[in-house]
């Protein structure tokens, strides 16, 4: 049985450490609690990019946030910037569909949305480094972009998804995908993920093209 090895122990510097499970290839993933900012960090690392490379793709699910009340979600496409609504909450949990939305858990999503979602994953699969966000509870279930993280898997470029945490070594072993290096925001400040990350990528080959 496939396993993920776990993060490595405390270093001298009190950082934690990455676990790093191979070379070929660079598939890293950002997990944490609800909250905690994965989306936020894969939008700044994507606008970092784009000094060093224009082939930028896939799908970030920005949280909706007014005041201390969450509305929902937006979908940013990566590559277009386009942004549209995503999902706003219902009173009622569970799962239904009524045409134009899909209600998941807490959320109704909307049909289109996850139509150009879906869409534009697929188109992106070739460009210099694709982002996945979100990655939980629905996709395990098949719902959301499930139907793209089978692709990823023979990708030769860096890879950046946000998992729900938990749910790490459940998406790993489901799709298969040997996942490169791991950052937990519950056990990891903002700015170490942010530029261990960005470290990460200029090893690779990103160009400007």
């Amino acid at each position: 049985q496939r396993q993920l090895r776990k993060f490595a122990p405390m270093d001298g510097k009190n950082r934690p450490g990455i676990t790093k499970t191979k070379d070929t290839e660079m598939i890293i993933a950002i997990t944490g609690s609800r909250g905690k900012g994965k989306s936020f960090i894969l939008e700044k690392i994507a606008k970092s990019l784009r000094s060093k490379t224009t082939s930028l793709g896939g799908v970030i699910s920005r949280s909706i946030v007014r005041g201390e009340n969450h509305h929902g979600y937006e979908l940013l496409c990566v590559g277009s910037g386009r942004l549209l609504p995503l999902a706003t909450p219902c009173q009622n949990t569970g799962t239904s569909s009524s045409g134009s939305t899909i209600r998941f858990g807490a959320y109704r999503f909307f049909t289109e949305s996850l139509q150009l979602g879906n869409r534009t994953i697929s188109e992106d699969l070739e460009k210099n480094c694709l982002f996945i966000d979100e990655v939980g509870r629905w996709e395990m279930e098949g719902g959301g972009w499930s139907r793209n993280l089978d692709a990823i898997r023979n990708r030769k470029l860096p890879t950046l998804i946000g998992i729900r945490r938990g749910l790490v070594q459940l998406v790993s072993y489901k799709w298969k995908l040997d996942i490169s290096y791991i950052f937990d925001l519950d056990t990891m400040s903002f700015q170490y993920v942010t530029n261990e990350i960005l470290k990460k990528l200029d090893e690779t080959p990103i160009t400007k093209n």
